[in-house]
């Protein structure tokens, strides 16, 4: 649609829905009183940041903007913003204006009525996550996003390993306390991109994009190392560890349903065997995983033993064969298996850095 920039100003002024008007990076352009309201803006000088901060799952948003790209005019779906505790849900449509050879992203929300707040709304009353219905349908959404980009899908199935016993040591307000902030811990150290859920009791889901199947192995240590923390509940420290179980799209299954099956069943594998580790679905992915742990723990012994060479190779100017300068390499020599390829192990060592 091509409008003129008073044409814009002249709608949000009439238009009782709430209604932002974003550049191609997200960036608010303009919005009328009533978007300013609903997400807690005060003046009409929108603050720098981008559409995703004020909504609860970004992903929708994300899909919305690709399909209106792609198929377009017009894109609707349900989103759950989160701003000022707000817990409606509102309808989010999504259209193209170009005034003056720029393209601009129209948001406009309606709320949706006739809902039982958190229980209609698919988010768990504790953490306040997405419950497994919901789930699924960001998964859905990610394989989307992920076929069109050329990308891959991962899913994590995070578990509690202790919390049977901690709740029959300190009861349940204990208990629900620690699932409480370990849904907040989860929820800080990922993506806007991404979407953790509540799918049962003690158990936790995660879906993000990948672009190899090491991103998934960063971001499951990077969970069992932030959840082994302590816990402290009123002046009492509580230890508590997890366990992960992983699931790919397209390689493991293409149904949304089924890779949240094959990540459980990798969980109750890690479980079976002591727990507080992570394992894929796939014998070939656990096999890459535990190759790249290795990796990294001798990288640890090599660096105590002082394994690790420098080797200065010279620069030389051909026309006056001169030497202009060096450039360092590091090699590894290793006491049982000799020269170690710097391909196999500098990616390593620069990712766990």
């Amino acid at each position: 649609m091509r409008l003129s920039e008073n044409d814009v100003n002249k709608f949000l002024e009439l238009s009782c829905t709430p209604t932002i008007v974003c550049d191609h990076a997200l960036l608010p352009v303009s919005a009328n009183v009533a978007m300013l309201d609903l997400l807690g803006i005060s003046t009409s000088n929108l603050p720098k940041k981008d559409l995703f901060s004020y909504f609860e799952d970004p992903q929708v948003i994300r899909t919305a903007i690709e399909n209106v790209e792609l198929d377009g005019p017009l894109y609707k779906d349900e989103v759950s913003l989160s701003v000022s505790n707000n817990t409606d849900l509102y309808n989010v449509s999504v259209g193209l204006l170009e005034i003056e050879a720029q393209t601009l992203f129209v948001f406009t929300l309606c709320p949706v009525t006739g809902m039982d707040n958190a229980s209609q709304l698919k988010l768990d009353s504790l953490t306040g996550l997405p419950r497994y219905d919901l789930f699924i349908d960001r998964i859905e959404q990610a394989m989307i996003a992920a076929q069109r980009i050329n990308k891959s899908v991962a899913v994590l199935m995070i578990g509690l390993d202790q919390l049977d016993r901690i709740v029959d040591g300190y009861g349940y307000e204990t208990g629900n306390q620690v699932l409480s902030e370990t849904a907040q811990r989860i929820k800080n150290a990922i993506r806007r991109s991404d979407t953790a859920a509540r799918t049962s009791t003690e158990h936790f889901g995660l879906v993000m994009q990948i672009t190899s199947v090491e991103d998934s192995v960063l971001v499951a240590q990077k969970m069992l190392n932030l959840l082994s923390q302590e816990i402290m509940i009123e002046d009492q420290s509580i230890s508590i560890t997890a366990s992960i179980g992983i699931s790919l799209f397209p390689s493991d299954a293409d149904i949304p349903s089924t890779l949240v099956k094959h990540a459980e069943s990798a969980l109750r594998h890690v479980k079976q065997q002591g727990g507080n580790a992570h394992e894929f679905f796939s014998k070939d992915m656990n096999d890459m995983a535990r190759s790249r742990i290795e990796m990294e723990n001798n990288i640890r012994r090599a660096l105590n033993n002082d394994e690790f060479v420098l080797y200065y190779q010279p620069k030389v100017n051909l026309e006056t064969n001169a030497i202009v300068g060096a450039e360092a390499l590091i090699r590894w020599i290793d006491p049982d298996k000799g020269l170690i390829s710097p391909g196999e192990f500098i990616p390593v060592a620069e990712e766990s850095a």
